[in-house]
């Protein structure tokens, strides 16, 4: 399984990164039955469990599934009576269920797991796995998703900085970010993990993310058996060029 978001970065994205989660909430609650008449919301990608803790905080019952153990500690410290899962969600049962989310890129993040044979094998469980009512939202990163030359990006917060550097290979449909966190010293963290702190004041990942243009991601949806709607964007925040937002129904 492959490596991302551990310790620092988990918690630097949870406190000052989840606009995004916050805002697919919005949307996946504006679509959502009443929790009475709703079932299950699996939560793929689910990260710290931002969107999960807005869901159960409204009545909704929701399986989060991440592959980031330090993820899945800050989710459980968010919502205790939550139901989280450590696995690749290509690997995850898909419980019947009324929705499931795919925030943040989720179905892009290359792994060992990720392969056109194992997205596929997963929208098809998600089809079947479906309400005929419900529904699949996701947001997907595609061609365009970083300029021509690396993109920048340079954010701080209490007792960190972070860097970011996005590069896409155009012929190879490929993004690749490059994270570098610098450390104050005797820096704690905002959110609760079991994990020991970090024990270098700079550490650095990086995210390969195998990008899809939405025609291509269209035909996958339809191929395993749902619609395929483009949406601009989430409640309240709109999406750039290169990344687009999905509403997917099953056909049956």
């Amino acid at each position: 399984m492959s490596s991302f978001y551990g310790r620092v970065l988990a918690d630097i994205h949870d406190s000052d990164f989840a606009f995004v989660a916050r805002a697919a909430a919005a949307t996946a609650m504006s679509l959502l039955p009443p929790p009475a008449q709703s079932g299950i919301i699996v939560d793929l990608g689910c990260g710290s469990g931002v969107t999960a803790e807005i869901l159960d905080e409204a009545g909704y019952s929701v399986v989060g599934i991440d592959a980031s153990p330090d993820m899945i500690a800050i989710a459980r410290g968010r919502v205790p009576d939550g139901d989280f899962i450590t696995s690749s969600i290509y690997e995850a049962d898909i419980p019947d269920c009324q929705a499931v989310l795919a925030i943040g890129e989720v179905f892009n993040y290359s792994s060992d797991e990720r392969t056109d044979a194992s997205l596929a094998a997963l929208l098809r469980k998600i089809a079947v796995s479906l309400r005929t009512d419900g529904f699949l939202l996701c947001d997907v990163a595609g061609p365009g998703r970083a300029a021509a030359t690396p993109a920048v990006q340079d954010a701080s917060g209490d007792g960190w900085t972070i860097h970011v550097t996005a590069t896409e290979d155009q012929a190879r449909h490929e993004l690749t970010r490059s994270i570098t966190v610098n450390l104050s010293e005797g820096w704690q963290g905002r959110a609760q993990s079991p994990e020991p702190r970090p024990g270098s004041t700079q550490l650095h990942e990086t995210h390969l993310l195998d990008l899809m243009a939405p025609s291509d991601f269209a035909a996958r949806l339809e191929a395993s058996g749902l619609t395929a709607q483009q949406l601009p964007g989430y409640v309240g925040f709109e999406l750039p060029v290169g990344w687009t937002a999905w509403l997917a129904q099953p056909l049956r």
